[in-house]
């Protein structure tokens, strides 16, 4: 209410155009009661208002983490390129972020706290209350006739930040008054290191990329002091799409790289990813695990084929001088199966038939891969490994209509 307020009085001089977003997670008996205070407030500063009910799913997670994504998930949506979300973090936030963030056994990246500033969803997320005391805020908020609501679950000292914030950051301030502004100074120190060590990962990146796309060179990372390969590690493993590693994981991850195993497989799994080793390069897989069991399943190409075996969902969309012929696609009966050992095809400009396995080693596909890239088989004779080769015989050819096929992850 104080930041709403303190925007309103900007908005006139800075020519901006203000709106307002209230995320209901429906988790308090009052929520209802709160999404129409907001539309009040909203109404007497003449600000448009959204309101956003979103469904918290926990999902193995805490629930002050479950409800944070859910948030951030319907924010998101709203946020164009030219956009600022202006949210009321303070000083006392920031305070209780690093302490939780110490306790967990986090590194500078943790211990920096909240960025005053940082991309999101195309635009930016800007907390400009940041180096304001709660208290400062309260005052400023009373002395303007302010009304606001407090959640009653910021009292259930069950949750890790509630704690922190009755029990322990007031025997903080008691006997050292100046705590919080020397944590959220410390803060600021590990912000500027977390700066320098994400400047040097990307520095180590560019000398330890391997040949494939998103993969680091083994003998490169080698190379690199211990303390320099761990940043890289989670630098790596930070920028792609898999869920966050621990320590321990990256010190696992570590020790393979010292004493490399000759296996194919994965190496070392987290709860959503893994890592694996082929050849030299270190690897990132979304699936750590090799399917079990064997599948064959029929496919009209007009529909998605979802193989749940391997966890993705498989499509064809039309194309013109590449992908399988049209014509094969249409007129024959299709199956996707998996790999059997054994299997060959023809690829266009090769003379004779080649064994998949041979294909795979050739390409730098490793056994964690080709066990994940289903087959098409067109009326009995394979057609197409994956998205990867397409047979001879199947093959569109110059201007003639095809399919290519799509695989994705679900």
């Amino acid at each position: 209410m104080a930041l709403l307020r303190a925007l309103v009085e900007l908005r006139a001089p800075a020519q901006w155009q203000l709106s307002a977003i209230h995320i209901n997670h429906g988790l308090s008996p009052a929520a209802e009661e709160w999404a129409r205070h907001c539309q009040e407030a909203c109404d007497r500063f003449d600000v448009p208002l959204k309101v956003e009910s979103v469904a918290v799913v926990r999902q193995g997670r805490g629930l002050e983490a479950a409800a944070r994504e859910a948030r951030y998930e319907a924010l998101a949506a709203h946020i164009r390129a030219d956009d600022v979300l202006l949210t009321a973090h303070h000083r006392d936030d920031q305070l209780e972020t690093v302490l939780l963030h110490l306790v967990r056994g986090t590194g500078a990246h943790g211990l920096a706290g909240m960025s005053p500033s940082r991309v999101f969803s195309g635009g930016l997320h800007v907390r400009p209350l940041l180096t304001f005391s709660r208290d400062a805020i309260e005052q400023y908020a009373n002395d303007n006739e302010l009304d606001w609501i407090s959640d009653e679950s910021n009292d259930d000292t069950r949750f890790s930040r509630n704690y922190l914030r009755h029990e322990i950051v007031p025997r903080l301030k008691q006997h050292w008054p100046a705590a919080e502004a020397v944590i959220a100074r410390s803060a600021g120190h590990a912000a500027a290191a977390s700066e320098l060590l994400e400047e040097i990962a990307r520095q180590d990146l560019q000398l330890c990329a391997g040949v494939e796309a998103n993969s680091l060179s083994l003998s490169g990372c080698q190379a690199l002091t211990r303390s320099r390969l761990q940043n890289l590690l989670r630098h790596w493993i930070a920028a792609s799409p898999l869920a966050p590693v621990s320590s321990r994981h990256i010190d696992q991850i570590m020790q393979q790289v010292q004493q490399p195993s000759r296996s194919g497989h994965a190496l070392v799994t987290w709860p959503g990813g893994g890592c694996y080793r082929y050849r030299d390069e270190l690897r990132l897989t979304a699936h750590a695990s090799v399917p079990d069991g064997d599948f064959e399943i029929s496919w009209n190409p007009s529909d998605v084929a979802t193989i749940s075996a391997l966890g993705i969902a498989v499509s064809m969309t039309p194309a013109t001088g590449h992908g399988l012929a049209a014509e094969r696609v249409r007129d024959g009966k299709i199956v996707l199966r998996n790999r059997r050992g054994g299997e060959s095809l023809r690829l266009s400009g090769r003379r004779h038939r080649h064994r998949l396995k041979k294909l795979f080693q050739e390409a730098g596909v490793s056994p964690l891969e080709r066990d994940r890239l289903p087959l098409v088989y067109i009326d009995g004779e394979l057609a197409a490994v994956g998205n990867r080769w397409i047979a001879e015989s199947f093959a569109a050819r110059n201007r003639e209509p095809g399919f290519v096929l799509e695989i994705r992850d679900f």
